[in-house]
């Protein structure tokens, strides 16, 4: 049945692979028939001359029925082998068609006690031509042969029972009609069961069909994976060339397998033939390119044969078409041969795997395409299939093997250059670590330096100058014995907060006001003042560290010293508090007070500064409140500081001790590293 569109051919292509598939499995299954079908390797033949008929496409003789087999004597019948091979004899491509009609005729013993019998024709491959079935004299319905690809399809006709009934055999004629410039091949004849031949005719319609159509099918899904990956590397031109070439293949092997035509019947015959021009021109560009080969003059010489070709045999140009397509495909084979060479060539030199799997590739198609040009021209025995459409395997398989390849060796680079990146990094991680503890030494060494410096300027600036000044003061001798006692109490006292300074407290302020509790309280005993500690817990302060723990213990020290001398108390109460981003600590004294604004002004007392300028070099705050019933001084800090202040040391006049004030005495300077005033 005839089909009327492109769409309803995969269609068929489906149902028919599923035909194939049930008829082997039932002929695998079912019991085998007892005669076996009869090829007819040896028949009749008689032929008959055709009045010339103008130039044109031959396709119009279709809808001509052939004269009948003459069987009253006038034409001499004589026996000749099949198959059957007429080479063409072109007088020239532009001259009238030789026409002639060749008949081959087959006499059938039949069988009544079996089944219905069928003629199988395996392959009718003319030049230009038509093939017509009689049988028993009766023209027989042919249905292979009104489709486009009915070269390639093998005919099966059931002979009608009527047409056996009472005869102990048939006659079966071929009749072929074709130009005898171009010649035609017709395959042996098999007669016999008709099951058994459907089985045949199956498997040579899927192998000369179906195959070819899943196989371009398959080749085409392959290079829209090759366009996409050039969507993503536009650079590797070589996948577009692949993507490309596939979409020709594609084209190309329409032919072998389209049923109905769409459009004008010689513009399809024009696309089939010079297709495989542009596909040849595809597939060496995309072989040269994919090696690194830089050729351009074979790329020109290429790209001018494939646009010569396509101007020369479009059908305008009224060339003969089967002549004008041999023409081609012998020109097609020559250059081929010689681009072959060039690629095999560079793939030995180079030794790369995918250039020599490429290169056999390409070997492979070029033997397929010698091969069904002989079975075209009628050199070969038509039996057999064309196997160009069987192409694409070996260009499929080296296509991947190439990609596969290449995908493996960029992932063995990026694993030798993943290893090669963790060796450097586990070299340069054990020269950081070598650099991190020299530098952690040297922080050390440059803490223990500081450290010392610090020591050694508190000690000079605090403990030294007050011995100094002290000892200047018994040399003059202001000093009772009595008063060097309190000056000499008050450098071991200055001593103890340095040391204490360093102790580790861990950020914690309870802890260092614990450790000034244990150094001062006897001091504040026997001084009669009653200690009421109501200390609690506060959060840490983490930027607590031993210079700032120094500082807080002489702020509190100079409060406490003040309560001993000026305040005449009975009783100090130190408590903490917190709140917020702060803890406090207060100090309360149940003394006679004193006017805060008078003793801040009084330039002979700057003890109330030097609290304030310690408390804001710690980021906190003093207050002081003090009347006729007692005296607060409030400490407050915070917890969490973003800008520490400096805690450089402080200022000359904040050193001096109460002694050397009192003496009148100047700051200590260094000179030549020793004390001078």
């Amino acid at each position: 049945m005839k089909r009327g569109s492109w769409a309803c051919c995969a269609t068929r292509r489906a149902r028919a692979s599923l035909v194939l598939v049930a008829v082997v499995l039932l002929g695998a299954c079912a019991e085998r028939p007892n005669v076996e079908p009869t090829e007819y390797r040896v028949a009749k033949f008689a032929s008959l001359e055709l009045p010339a008929r103008p130039r044109g496409d031959f396709a119009s003789n279709r809808s001509i029925r052939l004269p009948v087999p003459p069987r009253d004597g006038s034409v001499e019948w004589r026996p000749v082998p099949l198959p059957a091979r007429l080479s063409g004899s072109p007088r020239s491509a532009t001259g009238p068609r030789g026409l002639a009609v060749h008949w081959y005729r087959v006499d059938h013993p039949v069988d009544h006690a079996h089944g219905p019998i069928a003629v199988y024709v395996p392959r009718f491959l003319p030049g230009v031509g038509q093939v017509d079935l009689f049988v028993a004299g009766e023209h027989m319905d042919v249905p292979s042969t009104r489709i486009a690809s009915y070269w390639n399809r093998p005919a099966l006709v059931p002979i009608p029972p009527r047409l056996v009934e009472g005869r102990a055999s048939v006659d079966v004629v071929v009749a072929v009609s074709f130009d005898t410039r171009t010649g035609y091949s017709l395959t042996p004849v098999w007669i016999g069961e008709l099951p058994a031949l459907q089985r045949a005719a199956a498997l040579r319609d899927f192998l000369q069909n179906d195959a070819p159509e899943a196989l371009s099918y398959a080749f085409l899904a392959l290079g829209l994976f090759a366009f996409g990956f050039w969507v993503r590397r536009p650079r590797e031109q070589p996948y577009l060339l692949f993507a490309l070439a596939t979409v020709v293949w594609w084209v190309r092997t329409l032919h072998f397998y389209v049923d109905a035509v769409p459009i004008d019947g010689r513009i399809f015959w024009w696309l089939s033939v010079i297709s495989l021009s542009w596909l040849m021109v595809l597939v060496y560009l995309f072989a040269l390119r994919f090696q690194g080969r830089q050729a351009p003059w074979v790329e020109r010489a290429l790209l001018v044969f494939v646009v010569g070709a396509s101007v020369a045999t479009y059908p305008t140009v009224h060339l003969e078409p089967a002549l004008a397509s041999t023409l081609i495909y012998a020109v097609q084979l020559v250059a081929s041969i010689g681009v072959t060479l060039l690629i095999t060539r560079d793939a030995v030199r180079a030794r790369t795997r995918e250039g020599l799997v490429l290169a056999a590739a390409l070997w492979i198609d070029l033997l397929f395409g010698a091969y069904d040009l002989l079975l075209k021209d009628a050199y070969v025995d038509p039996r057999g299939v064309f196997l160009l459409p069987y192409g694409a395997i070996p260009l499929f398989g080296a296509f991947l093997y190439a990609v596969l390849r290449r995908y493996g060796g960029a992932i063995d680079d990026v694993e030798r250059l993943n290893a090669s990146l963790e060796e450097r990094l586990a070299a340069r991680t054990r020269e950081l670590d070598a650099s991190h503890q020299r530098l952690r030494a040297i922080e050390r060494e440059q803490a223990l330096t500081a450290e010392r410096q610090r020591l050694m300027r508190d000690m000079h600036d605090g403990l030294g100058s007050s011995l100094m000044s002290s000892l200047v003061l018994v040399e003059r001798g202001k000093l009772q014995p009595g008063e060097v006692a309190a000056v000499l109490r008050e450098c071991i006292d200055d001593l103890k907060l340095t040391i204490d300074s360093l102790e580790p407290i861990g950020s914690d302020l309870v802890t260092l006001l614990a450790t000034l509790r244990y150094r001062l309280g006897r001091r504040l005993e026997g001084a009669g003042l009653k200690l009421d500690w109501r200390v609690s817990d506060l959060p840490p302060l983490p930027w607590l560290d031993a210079l700032s723990a120094l500082e807080v213990l002489r702020i509190l020290q100079e409060a406490l010293t003040n309560v001993v001398k000026h305040s005449g108390a009975r009783s100090i109460a130190i408590s903490t508090a917190a709140a917020g981003n702060e803890v406090r600590v207060l100090l309360v004294d149940d003394g006679h007070g004193f006017d805060v604004e008078r003793a801040r002004r009084d330039p002979a007392g700057r003890g109330l500064l030097n609290l304030e300028r310690r408390a804001a070099k710690l980021g906190g705050r003093v207050r002081i409140d003090s009347s006729p019933a007692g005296t607060t001084v409030e400490l407050a800090l915070r917890i969490e500081r973003r800008d520490v202040p400096s805690s450089s040391a402080a200022p000359d006049e904040e050193r001096r001790s109460a002694g050397e004030r009192e003496a009148g005495l100047p700051p200590v300077q260094e000179e030549n590293g020793a004390a001078v005033r």
